[in-house]
């Protein structure tokens, strides 16, 4: 009988092990950080109306008129490296309860731009992608309401299932420089910012007359597109 009973014990020592790893497996499981595919799910409603806040009121504010116009703009509005995408690194993902929603909120300042920026712009991309791209601009050449472009432009991002993200961590808002960063969106392609303070009074010269051109330029874009010239 005693070897019996041993084995009844060991069998049960190694049951309550497993048991124990099993637990241990599906708490990790719960509270593991989620895919970017899944908060992209669930703030992708919200970088939808955000996007098309933007966009509608860009539109109306600079008059933009005409098909190349808005393709132009609406192939920057993205680009956290551009004016027209500065938008994005204005938006920061918060959550006010630990089992609570995600809220994208927008700050009047600018961030530096890591993983959750990053993650923004790629909802932002992922919305233009397909006809996305040209169904905006069909709105934004439209003139339409901006709730209106909202419920039909946003509909699908706004009806996926929002998933429960226990494992979700913020990131620490990290303020940028909006000054370094009109230089830097100033600049050629292929070409980097340099510390001003090591400039030359040539270099300087070159580089701010560079911003002016750049000016002139896009000035003279935004009159011929209202047809003035």
């Amino acid at each position: 009988q005693v070897p019996t009973k041993l084995h009844s014990i060991a069998a049960m020592g190694s049951l309550l092990v497993l048991l124990r790893l099993t637990i241990h497996a599906c708490l990790l499981g719960a509270f593991a950080a989620p895919s970017k595919k899944e908060v992209q799910a669930a703030v992708g409603c919200q970088v939808c109306e955000h996007l098309v806040q933007e966009a509608t009121r860009h539109a109306s504010v600079n008059k933009l008129k005409g098909e190349d116009a808005i393709a132009d703009y609406l192939e920057n509005i993205c680009s956290v490296k551009k004016v027209e995408g500065r938008w994005v690194v204005r938006l920061d993902i918060v959550r006010e309860q630990p089992d609570g929603p995600l809220t994208v909120i927008r700050n009047a300042e600018v961030r530096k731009c890591h993983s959750e920026c990053l993650l923004l712009r790629s909802s932002c991309e992922q919305l233009l992608r397909g006809s996305g791209s040209e169904d905006l601009a069909e709105a934004l050449g439209s003139k339409r309401e901006e709730e209106a472009v909202k419920k039909s432009f946003c509909k699908k991002s706004c009806k996926t299932k929002v998933p429960k993200l226990l494992g979700w961590e913020d990131e620490a808002w990290e303020a940028g420089d909006e000054k370094q960063m009109d230089m830097e969106a100033a600049m050629p392609p292929g070409q980097q910012l340099y510390d001003m303070s090591s400039m030359s009074e040539k270099d300087m010269r070159e580089f701010l007359a560079m911003q002016e051109f750049e000016r002139e330029r896009s000035e003279a874009k935004r009159l011929r597109n209202e047809g003035d010239l």
